[in-house]
């Protein structure tokens, strides 16, 4: 999307600037556009590139995502923080290395197709991405999908995705979710106690969820049919750091990568992943949506 439509869009609106990656995180030229979110209720920043919220702050209280120091604002190359959108495929393509991790939603450019300033104070953008323009060659289906995203004292986002193919089509999908932290030591997860999950570390061996999720050790656990609702506890009191409750989102990935793998990734880099744990809902692996022809799916997922 070009900048002059991106600055057309937001003329008429009070709480949404346009601003860059260069001004606001000194990133490399020539850097992508971000729109700058000051209302009534919360303070934000969001990509077009990726459709991804990149920072969030309900005023009045600490920032609820974590966008790393050393993210890379550049085409081809996913934003570290925030929430990414991982899809249609989830980690590595099932037939082809060669294809990008994760999908390639993150990894290119969406349109912003509205935006909307309430009398509650709220913000909602709703941005489209669609196969039929591009990535022809890296995926054998077309679809349409739209993010709705709606920020105030909370964050919600709403997410449809519609097969325009002739063929029941396969999509796998997250939102990446990275929560600010300050304590690793002292951070749990909870909500998922009794569950049965995939551990990644360990070869995709199915486990049990004994008790809260805590992060001594690297963390990349896949849970599936889960209930709606988890959340982030942080010291003894068990301080809420983030509620999440995700519709029609059956899987939970939590992930925390620990001090080896983080100092390998040079946009965590080392001790950067004491300042975040992931915990991710979507669709992903015996969850994975099938769409039929001409046919939509619809989650949502709400942060506070």
């Amino acid at each position: 999307m070009k900048i002059n439509d991106l600055q057309a869009l937001i003329t008429d609106t009070n709480s949404i600037s346009l601003s860059n990656s260069i001004e606001l995180y000194r990133s490399a030229k020539p850097g992508l556009p971000l729109l700058v979110i000051d209302s009534p209720l919360c303070n934000a920043v969001l990509s077009p590139y990726g459709a991804q919220l990149l920072e969030f702050k309900s005023k009045g209280k600490a920032p609820l995502l974590w966008l790393s120091p050393k993210a890379v604002f550049e085409q081809g190359v996913p934003i570290r923080g925030g929430i990414p959108i991982c899809a249609p495929w989830f980690g590595p393509h099932p037939t082809d290395s060669h294809k990008p991790n994760h999908g390639f939603l993150r990894n290119n450019h969406w349109a912003v197709e509205s935006v909307e300033e309430f009398s509650n104070g709220e913000v909602k953008l709703d941005f489209l991405f669609d196969t039929q323009n591009t990535e022809t060659k890296t995926y054998d289906y077309y679809f349409q999908i739209k993010l709705s995203m709606t920020l105030g004292e909370s964050v919600k986002l709403a997410l449809t995705v519609v097969n325009v193919g002739d063929a029941e089509m396969p999509f796998s999908w997250a939102f990446h979710t990275y929560f600010a932290i300050n304590n690793l030591d002292a951070t749990r997860v909870t909500g998922l106690t009794g569950e049965e999950y995939l551990d990644q570390t360990k070869a995709l061996s199915t486990c049990s969820q004994v008790d809260d999720i805590t992060f001594t050790n690297e963390v990349d656990r896949v849970y599936q049919e889960v209930g709606e609702e988890q959340s982030i506890r942080c010291d003894r009191e068990g301080t809420v750091i983030a509620n999440i409750k995700g519709h029609s989102c059956p899987s939970a990935i939590v992930w925390n990568p620990q001090t080896e793998l983080a100092a390998k990734m040079k946009d965590i880099g080392p001790n950067g992943h004491l300042q975040f744990v992931c915990v991710e809902r979507g669709a992903v692996f015996n969850d994975i949506w099938r769409i039929k022809p001409m046919s939509s799916m619809t989650a949502g997922l709400i942060l506070q």
